[in-house]
């Protein structure tokens, strides 16, 4: 499982709403940092048009993933008049040899046409404009609007052109600061933008000059410290220092897991380890309960005949998407070599869940992140590949799915010994209730933290990304009787 694309995608927002304000082109470099090691690299152009404004924003970054480096681009650009209505939209993410297109057009009704192109196949689709969403042009001038006044906070809306979503941002002017940019001091006003993922929020701490350009932002992601920090061309450029991500994420299990703890079910004490709001969701096969004393139980039981208090409406989870291409024809003729569909639903699903495990060759962590199509062509991928794929063949078979995140337990990763690693899984509704199935590892079991849910749309991670690396396992029982 990735966090770092959405990392990106967050990066690329709050530096919009510290974009330059000249009439005319300007180009803005900044160095990105993780954990202190520089490992890659931004660039901001804004071109005033006498009716319109071009933002075109690159990032490059490069990871090392359990050792496997991973290198990341994604380039935005947007088109807006000069009154900030958008106009149109790109973005285009190459991710360790993965790549994804997406093109879009808004009418002066607010509706928009977006076509995306990943791995040869081509969709397109329409729907209308988030209310209030603006792209960079929009968030410069709202932010002009407000002013730097020490107190001012107002809330706006940035729209992300990757994963075609809205998010809140609040924003808080919080005064003058001395900031150290590579050992150039500068007179900066800081900033904090705090912006709403759904279950959680991220703030993001940003220091602009009087012009409003960003020269620094910070925030956290998976336990670590990301930043941007404004330097010349040949400064942000230099040599990268791949910084090791993965491991950060694991969390020690306080004792070893037998194979029969795990298929009867677990009972977490789990603690937060710093300030940072988390979440643990609860569902058909998880439990999660915030007790007084701040620590979380969660219960794990993954032969629970328990359903939801609301049984989930079954037709969002049987479309094709951008991520789950079931109804491309080398999909579904995956779906006719696993066997087909039978009369049972956990039957076809564990059939396919088998399929997927043997079918995909090459287990690797050098995938970025492949759609399923992809990963029908390359047979090659860690869980991701694995878990998206097989969401795609079961809405192939018309069974509803989503992709599950979180964590999952192993008994040695690389050394490690007992921990739980970042993990994505499938799940299936059945008679009501998410049934969980696994082809990267040998099937479900007590051993996976859900720590969110979605179509396969990396977005949809940053549920669960304040919640990987900052938190501890205090205990792990047997589920009482």
């Amino acid at each position: 499982m990735r966090y770092s694309r959405p990392c990106l995608t967050l990066a690329l927002c709050l530096c919009w709403l510290g974009a330059a304000a000249t009439p005319t082109s300007e180009t803005e470099w900044m160095a990105l940092m993780l954990e202190g090691q520089k490992t890659g690299w931004l660039k901001s152009v804004r071109t005033v048009h006498e009716d319109r404004v071009e933002h075109e924003e690159t990032v490059h970054i490069a990871l090392r993933r359990s050792g496997v480096a991973i290198e990341l681009t994604t380039v935005d650009r947007t088109v807006e008049t000069r009154e900030g209505r958008p106009l149109s939209f790109s973005s285009v993410q190459e991710i360790a040899g993965g790549s994804m297109r997406v093109e879009g057009e808004v009418d002066t009704e607010g509706n928009a046409t977006v076509r995306t192109i990943s791995g040869g196949s081509e969709q397109t689709q329409e729907f209308t404009w988030p209310a209030g969403a603006l792209l960079p042009e929009g968030l410069r001038l709202a932010t002009l609007a407000h002013g730097l006044e020490p107190g001012t906070t107002f809330t706006t809306s940035a729209f992300i052109a990757s994963s075609l979503q809205a998010a809140d941002v609040e924003v808080r002017v919080v005064g003058p600061e001395r900031v150290d940019l590579f050992g150039v001091e500068m007179d900066l006003t800081r900033t904090e933008q705090v912006m709403d993922l759904g279950t959680t929020t991220t703030t993001v701490v940003g220091w602009v000059d009087e012009d409003l350009s960003a020269k620094k932002m910070e925030f956290s992601i998976m336990g670590m410290t990301l930043e941007t920090i404004a330097c010349p061309e040949d400064c942000a450029l230099a040599e990268a220092q791949p910084a090791e991500f993965f491991t950060q994420a694991f969390a020690s299990a306080p004792r070893s897991l037998s194979e029969r703890m795990l298929d009867d079910g677990l009972e977490y004490i789990l603690r937060p380890t710093g300030e940072i709001a988390i979440h643990f969701p609860t569902g058909s096969e998880q439990a999660a309960q915030a007790l007084d004393d701040g620590t979380f139980r969660v219960r794990v039981d993954p032969g629970t005949t328990r359903r939801p208090a609301t049984i989930p409406e079954a037709s969002p989870y049987l479309g094709q998407t951008r991520w789950l291409q079931s109804q491309a024809p080398e999909v579904m003729a995956l779906l006719a070599q696993a066997g087909g569909v039978t009369d049972d639903p956990v039957e076809t699903m564990h059939r396919l869940e088998a399929f997927v495990r043997d079918y995909v060759s090459d287990k690797n962590l050098s995938v970025g992140y492949a759609t399923a199509l992809e990963t029908a062509r390359s047979r090659s991928g860690d869980c991701t590949e694995h878990a998206l794929l097989l969401a795609a063949l079961g809405r192939s078979a018309g069974i509803p799915t989503r992709v599950a995140t979180g964590l999952a337990y192993v008994e040695n990763w690389l050394g490690a010994r007992n921990v739980f690693v970042p993990h994505a899984w499938t799940q299936a509704l059945i008679d009501g209730r998410w049934v969980s199935f696994d082809a990267a590892l040998y099937g479900f079991d007590a051993g996976h933290l859900a720590l969110s849910f979605g179509d396969g749309d990396p977005w949809n991670f940053y549920d669960g990304v304040n919640t990987l690396g900052n938190f501890e396992i205090v205990s792990i029982e047997a589920l009482p009787e």
